[in-house]
């Protein structure tokens, strides 16, 4: 019988603790969690990323005419308080815009019904009355509405005496301020029946600039885009796609050769939900080099707040108002009303009353301190950008 011969016996290592995990069902939840992890820090942390910013998505207000089609105001940067809308003219100067509500108290939605109507007699009543002459230097006392329907003074232009605007030039040369007329593709180009109505717009965004030129020591009108004999171009631009978007109208307009430096465009959209944009340059330095001295620069106002919101935007266009004036909210308005350039904006600024007589309501600058004054200017208005010395209006 064979013996048994006993065999070496191999001592086996005993697996590590990476080892035993690795060989585990949890090892394949590990790059999921990972990434979770990951993706959450982006989410959660971005904002505190250098350049990035989320920004703060204000709510819509249709009655007031506030859409922002997804923009969100700025947190930091020169644009703070506004919304970027496009790439920087130079460095730390940049282009912002913000959409204006229209009248305090009222429903825009309402106002849009009757528009038509109160323009329509607002032209009838015109024609009654000869504006007053550009070279004017006396004041356009401000008047009640004798026929069109609207809300009191603060609520129309029709309470505004119209002033014509001055026949410069050519009516194209230099530096003008163009008037569009815009209009949802596929639908009526109404352009000849809105161009009485435009005409009387023109002629009382015109007084506001002419009336607080002269109360501040001289004379200011708006140098719009011409005939050779003095009529008031207005170009009529079919819009596709969202006609209450302010970049999708201001793309179009550009694609469509409204882009020169020597514009502002003053467009009024057949349609749409909003009350008003404007842009803007960031751009604080004194003097004819100033970036809001030059175009293109897009003041844009939506049917429902037609005759209202105009001188408002394209005040903004000229750089009203800037961020370290006195009396700024830092969100391109003041607080020191009446002044068409105040309002309670998103700033949370409180608003005082500075200028209390109902005749500021249609003036820029109440003080003539912040953003405007023809003539004199002292402080900060002596040493930054003063929009009353814009190339785009006529000094005579």
């Amino acid at each position: 019988m064979a013996s048994k011969v006993p065999t070496k016996q191999t001592k086996r290592r005993k697996p590590s603790l990476w080892e035993r995990f690795k060989a585990s069902r949890y090892s394949k939840l590990v790059p999921i969690l990972l990434f979770a992890l990951v993706g959450t820090y982006f989410i959660a942390f971005g904002a505190a990323l250098p350049g990035s910013d989320p920004g703060i998505q204000e709510p819509d207000n249709l009655a007031r005419g506030l859409v922002y089609n997804g923009k969100k105001e700025a947190t930091k940067g020169p644009c703070r308080g506004t919304i970027d809308v496009e790439p920087a003219s130079a460095a730390d100067i940049e282009i912002c815009a913000h959409p204006d509500p229209g009248p305090e108290g009222v429903d825009v939605r309402e106002r849009d019904k009757h528009v038509d109507a109160d323009l329509a007699a607002q032209v009838g009543n015109d024609a009654k009355n000869q504006p007053l002459a550009a070279d004017s230097t006396a004041i356009a006392p401000d008047i009640q509405p004798t026929g069109a329907a609207d809300t009191g003074s603060s609520g129309s232009l029709s309470v505004v005496t119209p002033v014509n605007w001055p026949c410069v030039g050519t009516g194209t040369d230099g530096y003008r301020v163009q008037m569009i007329y815009a209009y949802a593709s596929g639908y009526s180009n109404r352009v000849s029946y809105v161009r009485p109505g435009f005409e009387t717009i023109a002629r009382r965004v015109n007084a506001v600039f002419h009336n607080s030129g002269v109360a501040s020591g001289g004379v200011r009108n708006v140098r719009y885009v011409t005939s050779s004999t003095c009529v008031l171009s207005l170009p009529a631009v079919p819009i596709t796609g969202n006609i209450s978007d302010v970049v999708n109208i201001t793309n179009q307009l550009k694609a469509r050769g409204y882009g020169a430096a020597s514009r502002k465009y003053l467009t009024l959209v057949d349609g749409g939900s909003p009350c008003g944009w404007g842009t803007f340059s960031t751009d604080p330095q004194p003097g004819q080099a100033n970036y809001n001295n030059i175009g293109p620069n897009y003041a844009t106002v939506w049917h429902p707040c037609w005759n209202y919101e105009e001188a408002h935007e394209l005040m903004h266009t000229l750089g009203a108002v800037l961020t370290g004036a006195p009396y700024s909210t830092g969100a391109a308005h003041c607080y020191d009303q009446h002044d068409v350039m105040c309002y309670k904006d998103t700033s949370g600024k409180t608003m005082i009353q500075r200028c209390t007589s109902s005749t500021y309501i249609w003036r820029f600058d109440c003080g003539y301190d912040t953003y405007f004054r023809a003539a004199g200017a002292t402080g900060w208005l002596y040493s930054h950008w003063n929009t009353a010395n814009s190339r785009f209006l006529s000094h005579t």
